[in-house]
């Protein structure tokens, strides 16, 4: 599906940064990549930068801190939560992180729900919600996983 060009313009005004988050799915390795691919490419050959864990997740970067640095520069940044995505601590920090820049530098944050429902995500149920008990067994920080819940919360809103 071709962009137009008057299309083309407007998304790069209205985008000129974005981070794209990893999708933790159990189904294999290729639904990643077969949902992210098409995205993905339509947005770069639109000439819009978009920003992937590849970009900051590299070795001889401090991921903390480029995360951070990237995550102030952005105006809007999409999240992707899968039915898996909160077995990962890294993804929901990261989603504080994006709130946090949405209070402070007014980032639009745009959530995608693949795979799960904005309601399993908003108070954490089903698929979703299991990984907070898996969570609290292995002791992390009940703050954490309270601000965890509340960012959840607003992004599903």
């Amino acid at each position: 599906m071709a962009a137009s060009s008057g299309g083309v313009e407007l998304m790069r005004q209205l985008l000129q940064l974005m981070l794209l988050d990893r999708i933790e799915e159990s189904r294999g390795p290729n639904t990643c990549q077969e949902f992210m691919d098409p995205p993905y490419h339509q947005l770069v050959d639109a000439r819009i930068r978009v920003i992937n864990d590849e970009y900051y997740h590299s070795p001889e970067k401090e991921s903390e801190l480029v995360l951070k640095e990237v995550l102030q520069r952005l105006r809007i940044s999409i999240a992707i939560l899968s039915k898996n995505y909160s077995s990962s601590k890294c993804c929901l920090n990261e989603l504080v992180q994006r709130w946090e820049c949405k209070k402070t530098n007014g980032q639009t944050i745009i959530p995608i729900f693949y795979d799960v429902s904005p309601f399993d995500v908003r108070y954490q149920a089903g698929d979703f919600g299991r990984y907070f008990n898996l969570h609290e067994m292995v002791r992390v920080d009940s703050n954490t996983i309270q601000t965890w819940k509340e960012v959840l919360w607003k992004i599903a809103g």
